[in-house]
Parts: structure tokens; sequence; C-alpha cells
């Protein structure tokens, strides 16, 4: 039988057994330690996507656990469930200016956060399952300094909803076992082709009819053979234009595990034209400053 299940998995059952049947879910958090992955995808030019942080999280040693995009100095949108779906336990930071995330250390930006002060969850987002307004936005204490591998990224204004082309970045696994993932440190980067709604229903309820509902008009799809997204892919970037020019669609929340299992399926993100003006009166950002 085919489920629909949500994050908050616990890590003893992730690390169990593989996952012998698709199911619809978010990607996994950091406690489930096979941190996430764009599958068939490939690795990112150095500096190709400034505007891409990693979002880490530990108790001791702060691991990759999610993707984020960089709205200005001060702003950082990522993820609702990057942030809802970790222990209580442990200690967020943000990790900007790099593309491999050791090898460019000398370019990097570490901001510690404040989980109890910095993070803005979206009003609508409920904790605990698949569903709507899956954003957060993350207040930056200490403004980046930006230069040529730290840079804001546009987002689509209001009422745009994109077709055509998309590219994806993140960081995590390149393969897709729950078991056995090979996570590299390079950035990872691929194409995908945005869906109609209709469509992306249509492919969902194809792999699993008891798919129920969960998509939104606030939520965008994209898919292409067996690239995924996955698990620390989760709050990443979904963007089109050409780089240096690249505007984002897409905020990366839930899809099929395991990962690129099976052709086709979409992933499903948070459209970001649809969050604009909460953006805007949260953070005091002008629209017309950080949209295209």
């Amino acid at each position: 039988m085919k489920l629909f299940i949500a994050l908050s998995c616990l890590a003893a059952l992730a690390l169990a057994t593989p996952v012998e049947e698709n199911t619809i879910s978010f990607w996994p958090q950091p406690s489930q330690r096979f941190l996430g992955r764009i599958i068939n995808g490939q690795a990112a030019p150095q500096g190709a996507a400034p505007f891409i942080c990693s979002l880490r999280w530990g108790v001791t040693n702060m691991q990759h656990s999610c993707g984020g995009s960089i709205l200005s100095p001060e702003w950082f949108l990522s993820a609702a469930h990057c942030v809802t779906e970790i222990p209580a336990t442990g200690s967020l930071q943000v990790q900007c200016g790099v593309t491999h995330r050791t090898n460019d250390v000398a370019n990097q930006q570490l901001i510690n956060i404040n989980r109890n002060e910095d993070l803005i969850i979206h009003p609508g987002w409920v904790a605990g399952g698949v569903g709507p307004d899956d954003v957060v936005l993350i207040r930056l204490r200490t403004p980046l300094v930006l230069n040529q591998f730290v840079q804001p990224i546009r987002q689509r204004r209001a009422g745009v909803i994109d077709t055509g082309v998309t590219r994806l970045y993140g960081w995590g696994s390149i393969n897709s076992s729950n078991i056995f993932p090979s996570i590299p440190l390079a950035l990872q980067t691929a194409d995908k082709d945005l869906l109609t709604m209709d469509e992306c229903e249509a492919r969902m309820r194809a792999i699993n009819p008891a798919f129920g509902d969960p998509l939104r008009p606030t939520n965008i799809c994209a898919a292409r053979g067996n690239i995924s997204a996955c698990g620390g892919d989760s709050g990443g970037p979904l963007v089109v234009g050409t780089t240096g020019n690249y505007v984002q669609v897409g905020v990366v929340s839930w899809g099929i595990s395991p990962c690129g299992n099976v052709n086709g399926a979409p992933s499903v993100y948070a459209r970001s034209s649809a969050y604009i003006d909460w953006i805007s009166s949260t953070t005091g950002l002008a629209v017309g400053d950080f949209t295209a």
C-alpha cells in the first residue's frame, strides 16, 4: 500500500530499512541524517549561484540540512519545515559564499541564527504534515557582505506563474538510496520543466491513487525524467533565467520518496510570487527592490 507520510519521521525509522514503495512526503530532515539530493544533476561551477546558502543544524557539529536563498544582506528565505521539523535542541547557522562547502571556506560567511527571535514562519504554515505556505523568513542580525560569491536573488513579482524550463540548485546525496547515500560537498544543479497544476496533480495520482489534495494554488511543480529534488535541497531556490540574471520562482518543499525513483515524478515548491506581499510587509523591503 502506498502511503502519504509527513516529514516528522524519526531518525531510527529513516535508517532502518529501505523504502520499498513510492510515498508522497516532505523531504527528510537533519535528524534523519540521509541528507537530500538533486538526483541525476551535475556539479555547479564555482560562483554559479551566489544567492544560495546552506542552512546548517547541529548540537556539537554543524551539518548541512537545507538550502535557502538570499533576499538582501539582512534576510534569507527557506522552507518552513526546515525549521519546524528539526529537534528542539541544537543550533542553526547560515553558510553563504560557498559552492563547494569545504573547499571554498575562504569565501564563506557564517551567521548564527537565534531560533527564538530570528525565524518568521508564514502564519498559514501548519507543522507536522505536507501542506501549503511552506516558507520561512530568517533575519540575519549580522548582515552579509555582498561580493561576487554572495548576492541576493530577485523573486518573481506577484501574480506571475512561469512556464518552461527552470534550474534547481542544492547540496546533498547524488544517489536515490535512503540507506547508503552519496553526499557531495559540491553544489549540484539540474534543469527541470515546469508543470501546470493539473499536470502535476495527474502525475501524483498516477503514482499514488490515494494522493489526497495537498496541492494549492500557491504551489508550483517541476519534473524531468528521473531528476529530483530531495531532503537537503529543501528550502532551496528553483530559478529561471541565465547565470548572472536568475529570478527565483519556487522554494523546494516536498515530493516523491525515494527521490528519483519514478520517471517524471514532480517535485513541489512554494511559488515565490504568491508570497511577495508577505515578504515585503515582514521584512520592510520595497517590492520593487527584490522582484522582477
